[in-house]
């Protein structure tokens, strides 16, 4: 179990403190606004009064157990800047703050700050992702790359394997996904790529693999085919 001080009781920060406990960590909070802790007092190890720009007052808190600060505080950029900037100097050897933009994330980053989060930014990417992908199921692999399970799509119904022009879009097959019905025994086929002359049929599921673009791109492409 690690030690995590909370800096800010905001949405952010207090979603960010329910899932750390939830996840087994002993966390600490403190914002400067008493009526930002009482909602989240009963789901974190302690709670304080406090402004984390005096450094005088951090120094009432166990400071030195804490092996991670996460400043959440986005409104106020100096009061960021103090806060890596003490909890620096009293040693916790991993700080994470909350930053608007480049130049905000490079100033955090000398004084001291190990991790920069873009919270705006990053929900806005996912915003996006989630609409063009819809309910397909998916796994990041990186910031561009993801694995997908998607239904087959209309268009691609009665095609061969070779017919989707997987290299041309630059999508990876993984394999195709077919369910058998109760009549034949139930069960499931997986059927890789290099049986490309198999017909697609409705029901089956495409795992894929490539850059978002493209796969978004493939699926979108046979989705909007008119019959």
């Amino acid at each position: 179990m690690r030690e995590i001080l909370v800096v800010g009781a905001g949405e952010f920060g207090k979603n960010i403190a329910e899932r750390f406990t939830q996840l087994g960590e002993k966390v600490t909070v403190i914002d400067l606004e008493e009526k930002r802790l009482i909602n989240i007092r009963d789901k974190v190890s302690e709670t304080y009064v406090m402004d984390v720009t005096d450094k005088n007052q951090l120094t009432e808190i166990d400071i030195d157990t804490c092996q991670m600060a996460v400043i959440t505080i986005g409104e106020n950029f100096s009061a960021n800047l103090l806060g890596v900037f003490h909890l620096r100097q009293l040693g916790i050897p991993t700080i994470v703050a909350r930053a608007s933009n480049g130049i905000q994330k490079r100033i955090l980053e000398k004084i001291g700050c190990n991790i920069v989060l873009f919270p705006e930014e990053n929900i806005a990417k996912r915003l996006a992702e989630d609409v063009l992908f819809g309910d397909i199921e998916r796994i990041k692999l990186n910031a561009l790359e993801s694995i997908v399970y998607s239904p087959v799509p209309k268009g691609a119904v009665g095609k061969k394997i070779s017919e989707l022009n997987l290299d041309k879009a630059g999508v990876e097959l993984l394999f195709l996904q077919r369910e058998y019905s109760k009549k034949k025994g139930e069960y499931t086929k997986y059927i890789p790529e290099n049986e490309s002359g198999t017909i697609i049929e409705n029901g089956d599921y495409l795992v894929l693999m490539g850059n978002d673009k493209d796969i978004i791109r493939l699926l979108g492409n046979y989705k909007n085919v008119k019959e």
